[in-house]
Parts: C-alpha cells; sequence; structure tokens
C-alpha cells in the first residue's frame, strides 16, 4: 500500500514535485499521476491508487480550487477519513473542504526543515500512525538533524524519558477559591484497583450530569448530545448553592451501563441527571430525567421536541426545572437565561460541538489542529459567536503542548487575538481568561497570569479547571499552603481527574504533609498515570527510606514507556536501574554514567527542554545544567518543572541554595511574581532588587 495519494493542479506541479521528493526522503511512499505508465487508463490508474492510499494529500491552490478532478479526489478522501491538506498560496479551500485544517506552504521552497514542512509531517506520520499504517517518524529539528545518537543507551535513555513528555507537559497547561480546608482525593483501595474517593459528606443540593446519550438512527451524533450536555452542565454550575461534579467525572461514565448508586457515590452526589438526544436532519428530541442516586427514584423526567432552532429553549427548560426539583434559589428579577443562546448559525454551532468534542480529549495527532479548523470555520459562518472564540483560543494554546511544534509562538498569538475577539464579544467568559492565562503562564509572565486567573475565578469561582488553574499557581510559584485549598476544592468538584488528584499530591509534598502525599500519589500510580510513578519515589526519599524509592523510581521509570522493554529487551531495564540508583542509591559509576547522557541529552534543546529530563537533570543534582536547559528555550510543561523544585529533598534543596539560583528565578519570572505575593517559606530579598536568597 502507497503510505500517500498527491491531489493537485498541473499549475502547481513544480511544487508538488518538491513535496513528493521531500516525503520520500522521510521515509514516506507517495503516489502522484506523474507515476502513470504511458498505455495506462488514467482515470481507473488514479482511482486505484487513490483507493489503496493510506493517506490523500490535497495541495489546494488558486488553480487547485476550481478544479473537479482535485475537488472529486478530496471527497474521496475525506469520505474515507483520510484527508490532509495543504495550501500552496494561501487560497481558501473551495465550500465544502474548509473544515478540514491546511497547513500553510505558500512560503515553502523545498526545505525540509522549514518549521510549516515539520508541522505538515508531523500531521501526515501522525495519521498514517493512527491509521495503522507505516510508525510515525521523528520530527526533526534543525540541531536534531545535524547529530545522531549513536550508542543504544542513549537512545533508550532519551526515548524512555521523552514519551513522558506528552503526558507531563499538559499539567503546565492546569486551567478557583474555597475558604475552608475540604477532605477530598484519591486513596488506595489496598488492592490495586485503582482510583478510589475518600468517604466526605456528600451535600443535599448536588448533581451530576451524566453524557446525554446519543440516540439517532446512524449514531453519528455523539457530539451533539455531549454538546447538549455540556451546555446544561455548565447552566447548572452557574448556581452557588448547588454542587455540580466536574465533566471530567461526569463523562469518565460514558458509554458505561454503571449503577446509578455507584456513580452517586464516587462522584459524591445524591441526584444525578440522565438523558438521551436523538437528531435526525432539523428535528432533535432530548429526554432528560432526575433521579436521586441512592435508590434511582424518578424525581422529574420530561421529553422535548423541535427542531435545531429550539435547542437552547430544551436546555433552558431543563436546567431551570432541576434547580426547581432540587430547591436552588434563582434570581427571578435578573431575568437572565441558565443556558444561554450561544449562536443564530446552526452550521456555526454544529462546528462549534463537534470541535469542542476534540479538543476535550487533547491528544491524537490531528485532533486539536482539526479542532482549529472548525472553530475558524464557526467565526467565519458567525463572528460575533463569543464562545467559538474562546474555544478557539484554547485549541491554540493546547495544540504546541500536546504535539511537537518548531515554533509555539504563532499558536500563541492566534490564541491571544482569539482571546481578545471572545472577550470583546462578552466581557463574562471566564474559560477565556483561562486561555489568556494559560499563554502568559506559557511565557513566564507570571503576575499577568495571576491578574487573568483573577478574573477567571471571579467569573466563575465553580469551574473545577478554574479552581485547579488556581492552585496549580500558587503551587509552582512555591507558595503550597496557600495553593492546598484550591486544590482540594478542585479534587473535591471533579474527583475523578486523576490529575487533579496528582497535583494536589505534589503540593502536600511539598508542603512538608507526606502521608497524604504518598497516599494521594500511590493511588494514582495504581491507575496507571505516568507522571506519579516518577514523583512517588521523591516522597519515599524524603520518608527516609532510599532503597524503596530506587525500586519505585526504576519501576516508574519503566511505565514511562513499557514498549521499550519489548524493543531493546533487558537493556531497558538496566537503563532505569542505572537512572535509579544514580538519582537515589549511592553509586558514583552510575552518576556518572547519567551525568554523562545528561549533558549530550542538553546539547539539543529540542530533546533537552521537557519536564522529564529536566526532572532527571534536578535530580541528579546538575543544578547548572538544570538551570541552563532550562532557560534554553520555552516550552509547554515549564510549570511543571518549577512546581517539583520545592520539597525539601537534599538534592532539591541544594538547587534552591545554589549561587545561580537567584539570578534564575529572575529570569524564570517568579522573582517578579514573589514580589507581588510574597515568596516562599525559606527565600528572601534582602533589599528590593537586590535578588531573593532562599535555602
Amino acid at each position: 500500500m502507497t503510505d500517500v495519494f498527491i491531489s493537485y493542479a498541473r499549475a502547481d506541479q513544480e511544487k508538488v514535485e518538491k513535496l513528493a521528493d521531500a516525503l520520500v526522503a522521510r521515509g514516506v511512499s507517495v503516489w502522484w499521476d506523474k507515476q502513470i505508465k504511458s498505455g495506462s487508463e488514467y482515470s481507473a490508474d488514479i482511482e486505484t491508487a487513490l483507493n489503496a492510499a493510506g493517506a490523500v494529500i490535497v495541495c489546494w491552490s488558486k488553480a487547485s480550487a476550481g478544479s473537479r478532478w482535485v475537488k472529486d479526489e478530496a471527497g474521496a478522501g475525506a469520505e474515507a477519513g483520510k484527508l490532509l491538506a495543504v495550501s500552496f498560496d494561501g487560497e481558501r479551500p473551495p465550500l465544502g473542504f474548509r473544515q478540514f485544517h491546511s497547513v500553510n506552504l505558500s512560503d515553502w521552497r523545498g526545505d525540509p526543515l522549514d518549521p510549516a514542512f515539520i508541522e505538515f509531517m508531523t500531521a501526515v506520520e501522525g495519521h498514517l500512525a493512527e491509521g495503522g499504517g507505516r510508525p510515525p517518524g521523528p520530527v526533526v529539528s534543525p540541531s536534531a538533524a545535524k547529530r545522531s545518537l549513536t550508542s543504544m543507551t542513549k537512545v533508550i535513555f532519551a526515548g524512555a524519558v521523552i514519551v513522558a513528555v506528552a503526558v507531563i507537559a499538559f499539567l503546565g497547561a492546569r486551567s478557583g477559591p474555597s475558604p475552608a480546608r475540604v477532605t477530598a482525593g484519591a486513596t488506595s483501595s489496598g488492592d490495586g484497583g485503582g482510583l478510589q474517593i475518600d468517604e466526605s459528606p456528600v451535600l443535599e443540593k448536588s448533581i451530576a450530569v451524566l453524557p446525554f446519550v446519543d440516540m439517532s438512527v446512524a449514531g453519528d451524533q455523539a457530539y451533539f448530545s455531549d454538546g447538549v450536555t455540556e451546555e446544561i452542565l455548565n447552566a447548572l454550575s452557574s448556581f452557588d448553592d448547588l454542587r455540580v461534579a466536574g465533566r471530567t467525572s461526569s463523562f469518565s461514565f460514558k458509554g458505561q451501563n454503571a449503577d446509578l448508586r455507584s456513580i452517586g457515590e464516587k462522584l459524591r452526589v445524591r441526584h444525578i441527571l440522565e438523558g438521551s438526544v436523538r437528531k435526525q436532519g432539523d428535528s432533535v428530541r432530548v429526554t432528560a430525567q432526575l433521579v436521586q442516586a441512592s435508590d434511582g427514584f424518578r424525581l422529574w423526567s420530561e421529553s422535548f421536541d423541535g427542531s435545531l432552532d429550539d435547542i437552547f429553549e430544551f436546555q433552558e427548560r431543563i436546567a431551570r426545572s432541576v434547580a426547581d426539583k432540587l430547591a436552588v434559589l434563582l434570581d427571578a428579577e435578573s431575568g437572565e437565561r441558565l443556558a444561554r443562546r450561544l449562536t443564530e448559525s446552526r452550521d456555526a454551532y454544529d462546528l462549534f460541538l463537534r470541535a469542542r468534542a476534540m479538543v476535550a480529549p487533547r491528544f491524537g495527532p490531528d485532533t486539536l489542529s482539526n479542532a482549529i479548523g472548525l472553530l475558524e470555520l464557526a467565526v467565519e459562518l458567525d463572528p460575533t459567536f463569543a464562545e467559538a472564540w474562546a474555544e478557539l483560543a484554547r485549541a491554540n494554546y493546547f495544540l504546541p503542548q500536546y504535539m511537537p511544534v518548531p515554533n509555539a509562538d504563532s499558536y500563541l498569538e492566534r490564541s491571544d487575538d482569539a482571546t481578545s475577539r471572545a472577550l470583546a464579544l462578552d466581557p463574562g467568559l471566564a474559560r477565556a481568561y483561562l486561555a489568556k492565562a494559560g499563554v502568559h503562564s506559557y511565557r513566564g509572565e507570571f503576575v499577568e497570569t495571576y491578574d487573568a486567573l483573577t478574573k477567571a475565578i471571579e467569573l466563575d469561582p465553580n469551574d473545577a479547571d478554574i479552581v485547579g488553574a488556581v492552585g496549580y499557581y500558587w503551587s509552582y510559584l512555591g507558595l503550597s499552603e496557600r495553593a492546598l485549598p484550591f486544590l482540594e476544592k478542585a479534587a473535591e468538584l471533579d474527583p475523578i481527574n486523576i490529575s487533579n488528584q496528582f497535583t494536589l499530591g505534589v503540593a502536600n509534598m511539598n508542603a512538608g504533609r507526606l502521608e497524604e502525599a504518598e497516599r494521594l500519589l500511590r493511588a494514582c500510580v495504581e491507575a496507571g498515570y505516568v507522571p506519579a510513578g516518577i514523583i512517588r519515589p521523591q516522597i519515599t526519599a524524603l520518608r527516609g527510606d532510599a532503597v524503596a524509592a530506587e525500586q519505585q523510581f526504576a519501576a516508574g521509570f519503566d511505565m514511562i514507556n513499557p514498549g521499550l522493554r519489548k524493543k531493546f529487551g533487558d537493556e531497558n531495564a538496566e537503563v532505569a536501574r542505572v537512572v535509579a540508583a544514580a538519582l537515589y542509591g549511592d553509586d558514583p559509576a552510575a552518576q556518572s554514567i547519567v551525568r554523562k547522557h545528561l549533558n549530550e541529552l542538553a546539547l539539543d534543546p529540542s530533546i533537552a527542554s521537557n519536564p522529564a529530563i529536566l526532572g532527571v537533570m534536578l535530580q541528579a543534582g546538575e543544578y547548572e545544567l538544570f538551570m541552563r536547559t532550562f532557560e534554553s528555550g520555552r516550552f509547554g510543561g515549564s510549570t511543571f518543572v518549577l512546581n517539583i523544585i520545592w520539597d525539601a529533598r537534599d538534592r532539591t534543596v541544594g538547587l534552591r541554595g545554589h549561587p545561580g539560583f537567584a539570578d534564575f528565578v529572575e529570569r524564570a519570572g517568579l522573582a517578579e511574581a514573589w514580589r507581588t505575593h510574597g515568596a516562599p517559606e525559606g527565600c528572601r530579598e534582602p533589599s528590593v532588587g537586590a535578588g531573593f536568597e532562599c535555602i
């Protein structure tokens, strides 16, 4: 099977030839009509090649946008779910294909290290891997292209660590307050059975909104039914005296036939709202019922029939009916809707729901780029669609954290622009401020991050992501005691969101509450949460058991990518043992090996500047290398790295006491934030501008 089929207009042949050559150089097999043999039946050969290819690359241009052949080939690729697109001159694709993201190659001159081409190759190789074809190759950076790691140990070491990045880096994107401490969090079941939830008082006025079931005939409207669910959840979250389980926790039960009593216990809610959506053409039917979680007793149910124009009204009526049944206080005089009418454009709303369903999971090579394409089309159809602009801001912010891109700045700038558009249309969009905070955080602009988070939590103090983001902010500034109430509140609001449990565990570790930290991190490890496997040993070491810490780290290191054990056999286990011995044992030979590899990895910032490798540098006591590598370039997981420099372990304390640490916190943006909020315990500035001294 050929990897890719290239569809193009004859006027673009010269550029297509360069594209084909660059693909072949990366090991991708290519078919384009230059390969048709003399005497062949032209259309038959094309159809055969198109059907056999793993991906169809359409090269849009002014010439191809008007070509019937190209549009037919693009349609066949889209129908088969294998369409990828590039733009040769900035020309917009014809109607029907604008929802597919096009990589802009208008300035590309054949350079395989051009950032736009690297972005394109990431999409191609990711698509082929996802479709069961050839495995994805590495994304080439200019510096990486000039070197190769020849030692098998180097390959294993770098590969095993770097695979953790996709999982860990998102913590830098942690996206509210509770005046009192609450008991929440994960605890081990004792049998390794995964994440369990603490017993804590269940509020009478509490509810989980489970994903409404897609009852359409074709079963292809899950994104729409999920969208209906999410808007009802958002509407109910506006009540201060009603606790609504967070989206991540509620949606974790999607597709499961779980017992309602069990769901109520796990989410710590008294009531559950469930329902279904049947969408057929222009007609839609929404059925909802409110039940008691303890016994399944139905408190209310109703069905709503109408057209797509009525969907916002259905959401409003459901939210108000639930509020009435639970005796939640309504401000009758305000006249404000609970479920807002987001847009008057059906098509824009449909695109928005499709995109939001892609943004939620974030992972996947094409997920966020396709979401961006859909959202761009949505705001083109309705430029006043504030929620779509806010979601576009989030998608652009997330993409460089979940996909390897040569330069994140363009995505951050697009996120800034979309945020500004959203807030100009609706200054009350809390999630737009959350995206704004994320961009500032990525750039190390922590005072501005705080300002945006403050606005977000004022607007929506019950959003678990916002509450967690505020707690995470205080945590990576080293102000753990200030972080804990927020992180505990986030865990209460969204109890099955394992990242909440993990971040809460790290904050407890930094605050010296080791028993609680161990309980939380152990449960995360048992649930298979990769970052916990390489952080939990720090707690064990702090408790004085270096042998157990070494064993835990070796197991956690191997958990980063179990596939490497199969590929490299016993040597992978040996690397895990050596790294563990260097970080937690007293083995000079192991420390020498790890130090050597870390210094070699640091030569390439595209490899070195990721949370996992920086964490190893810190734990190895390579302080100057750690600080230098951290500052070599901005990256999505930088705040996660800052979050793990505040515990009381000797090697972590050693970093804070290093002579270069004062300059490091100044350049990283921490010092400016400390002057605004106050510094962590153990850090002080003798006089303004003199630099912080930490112990």
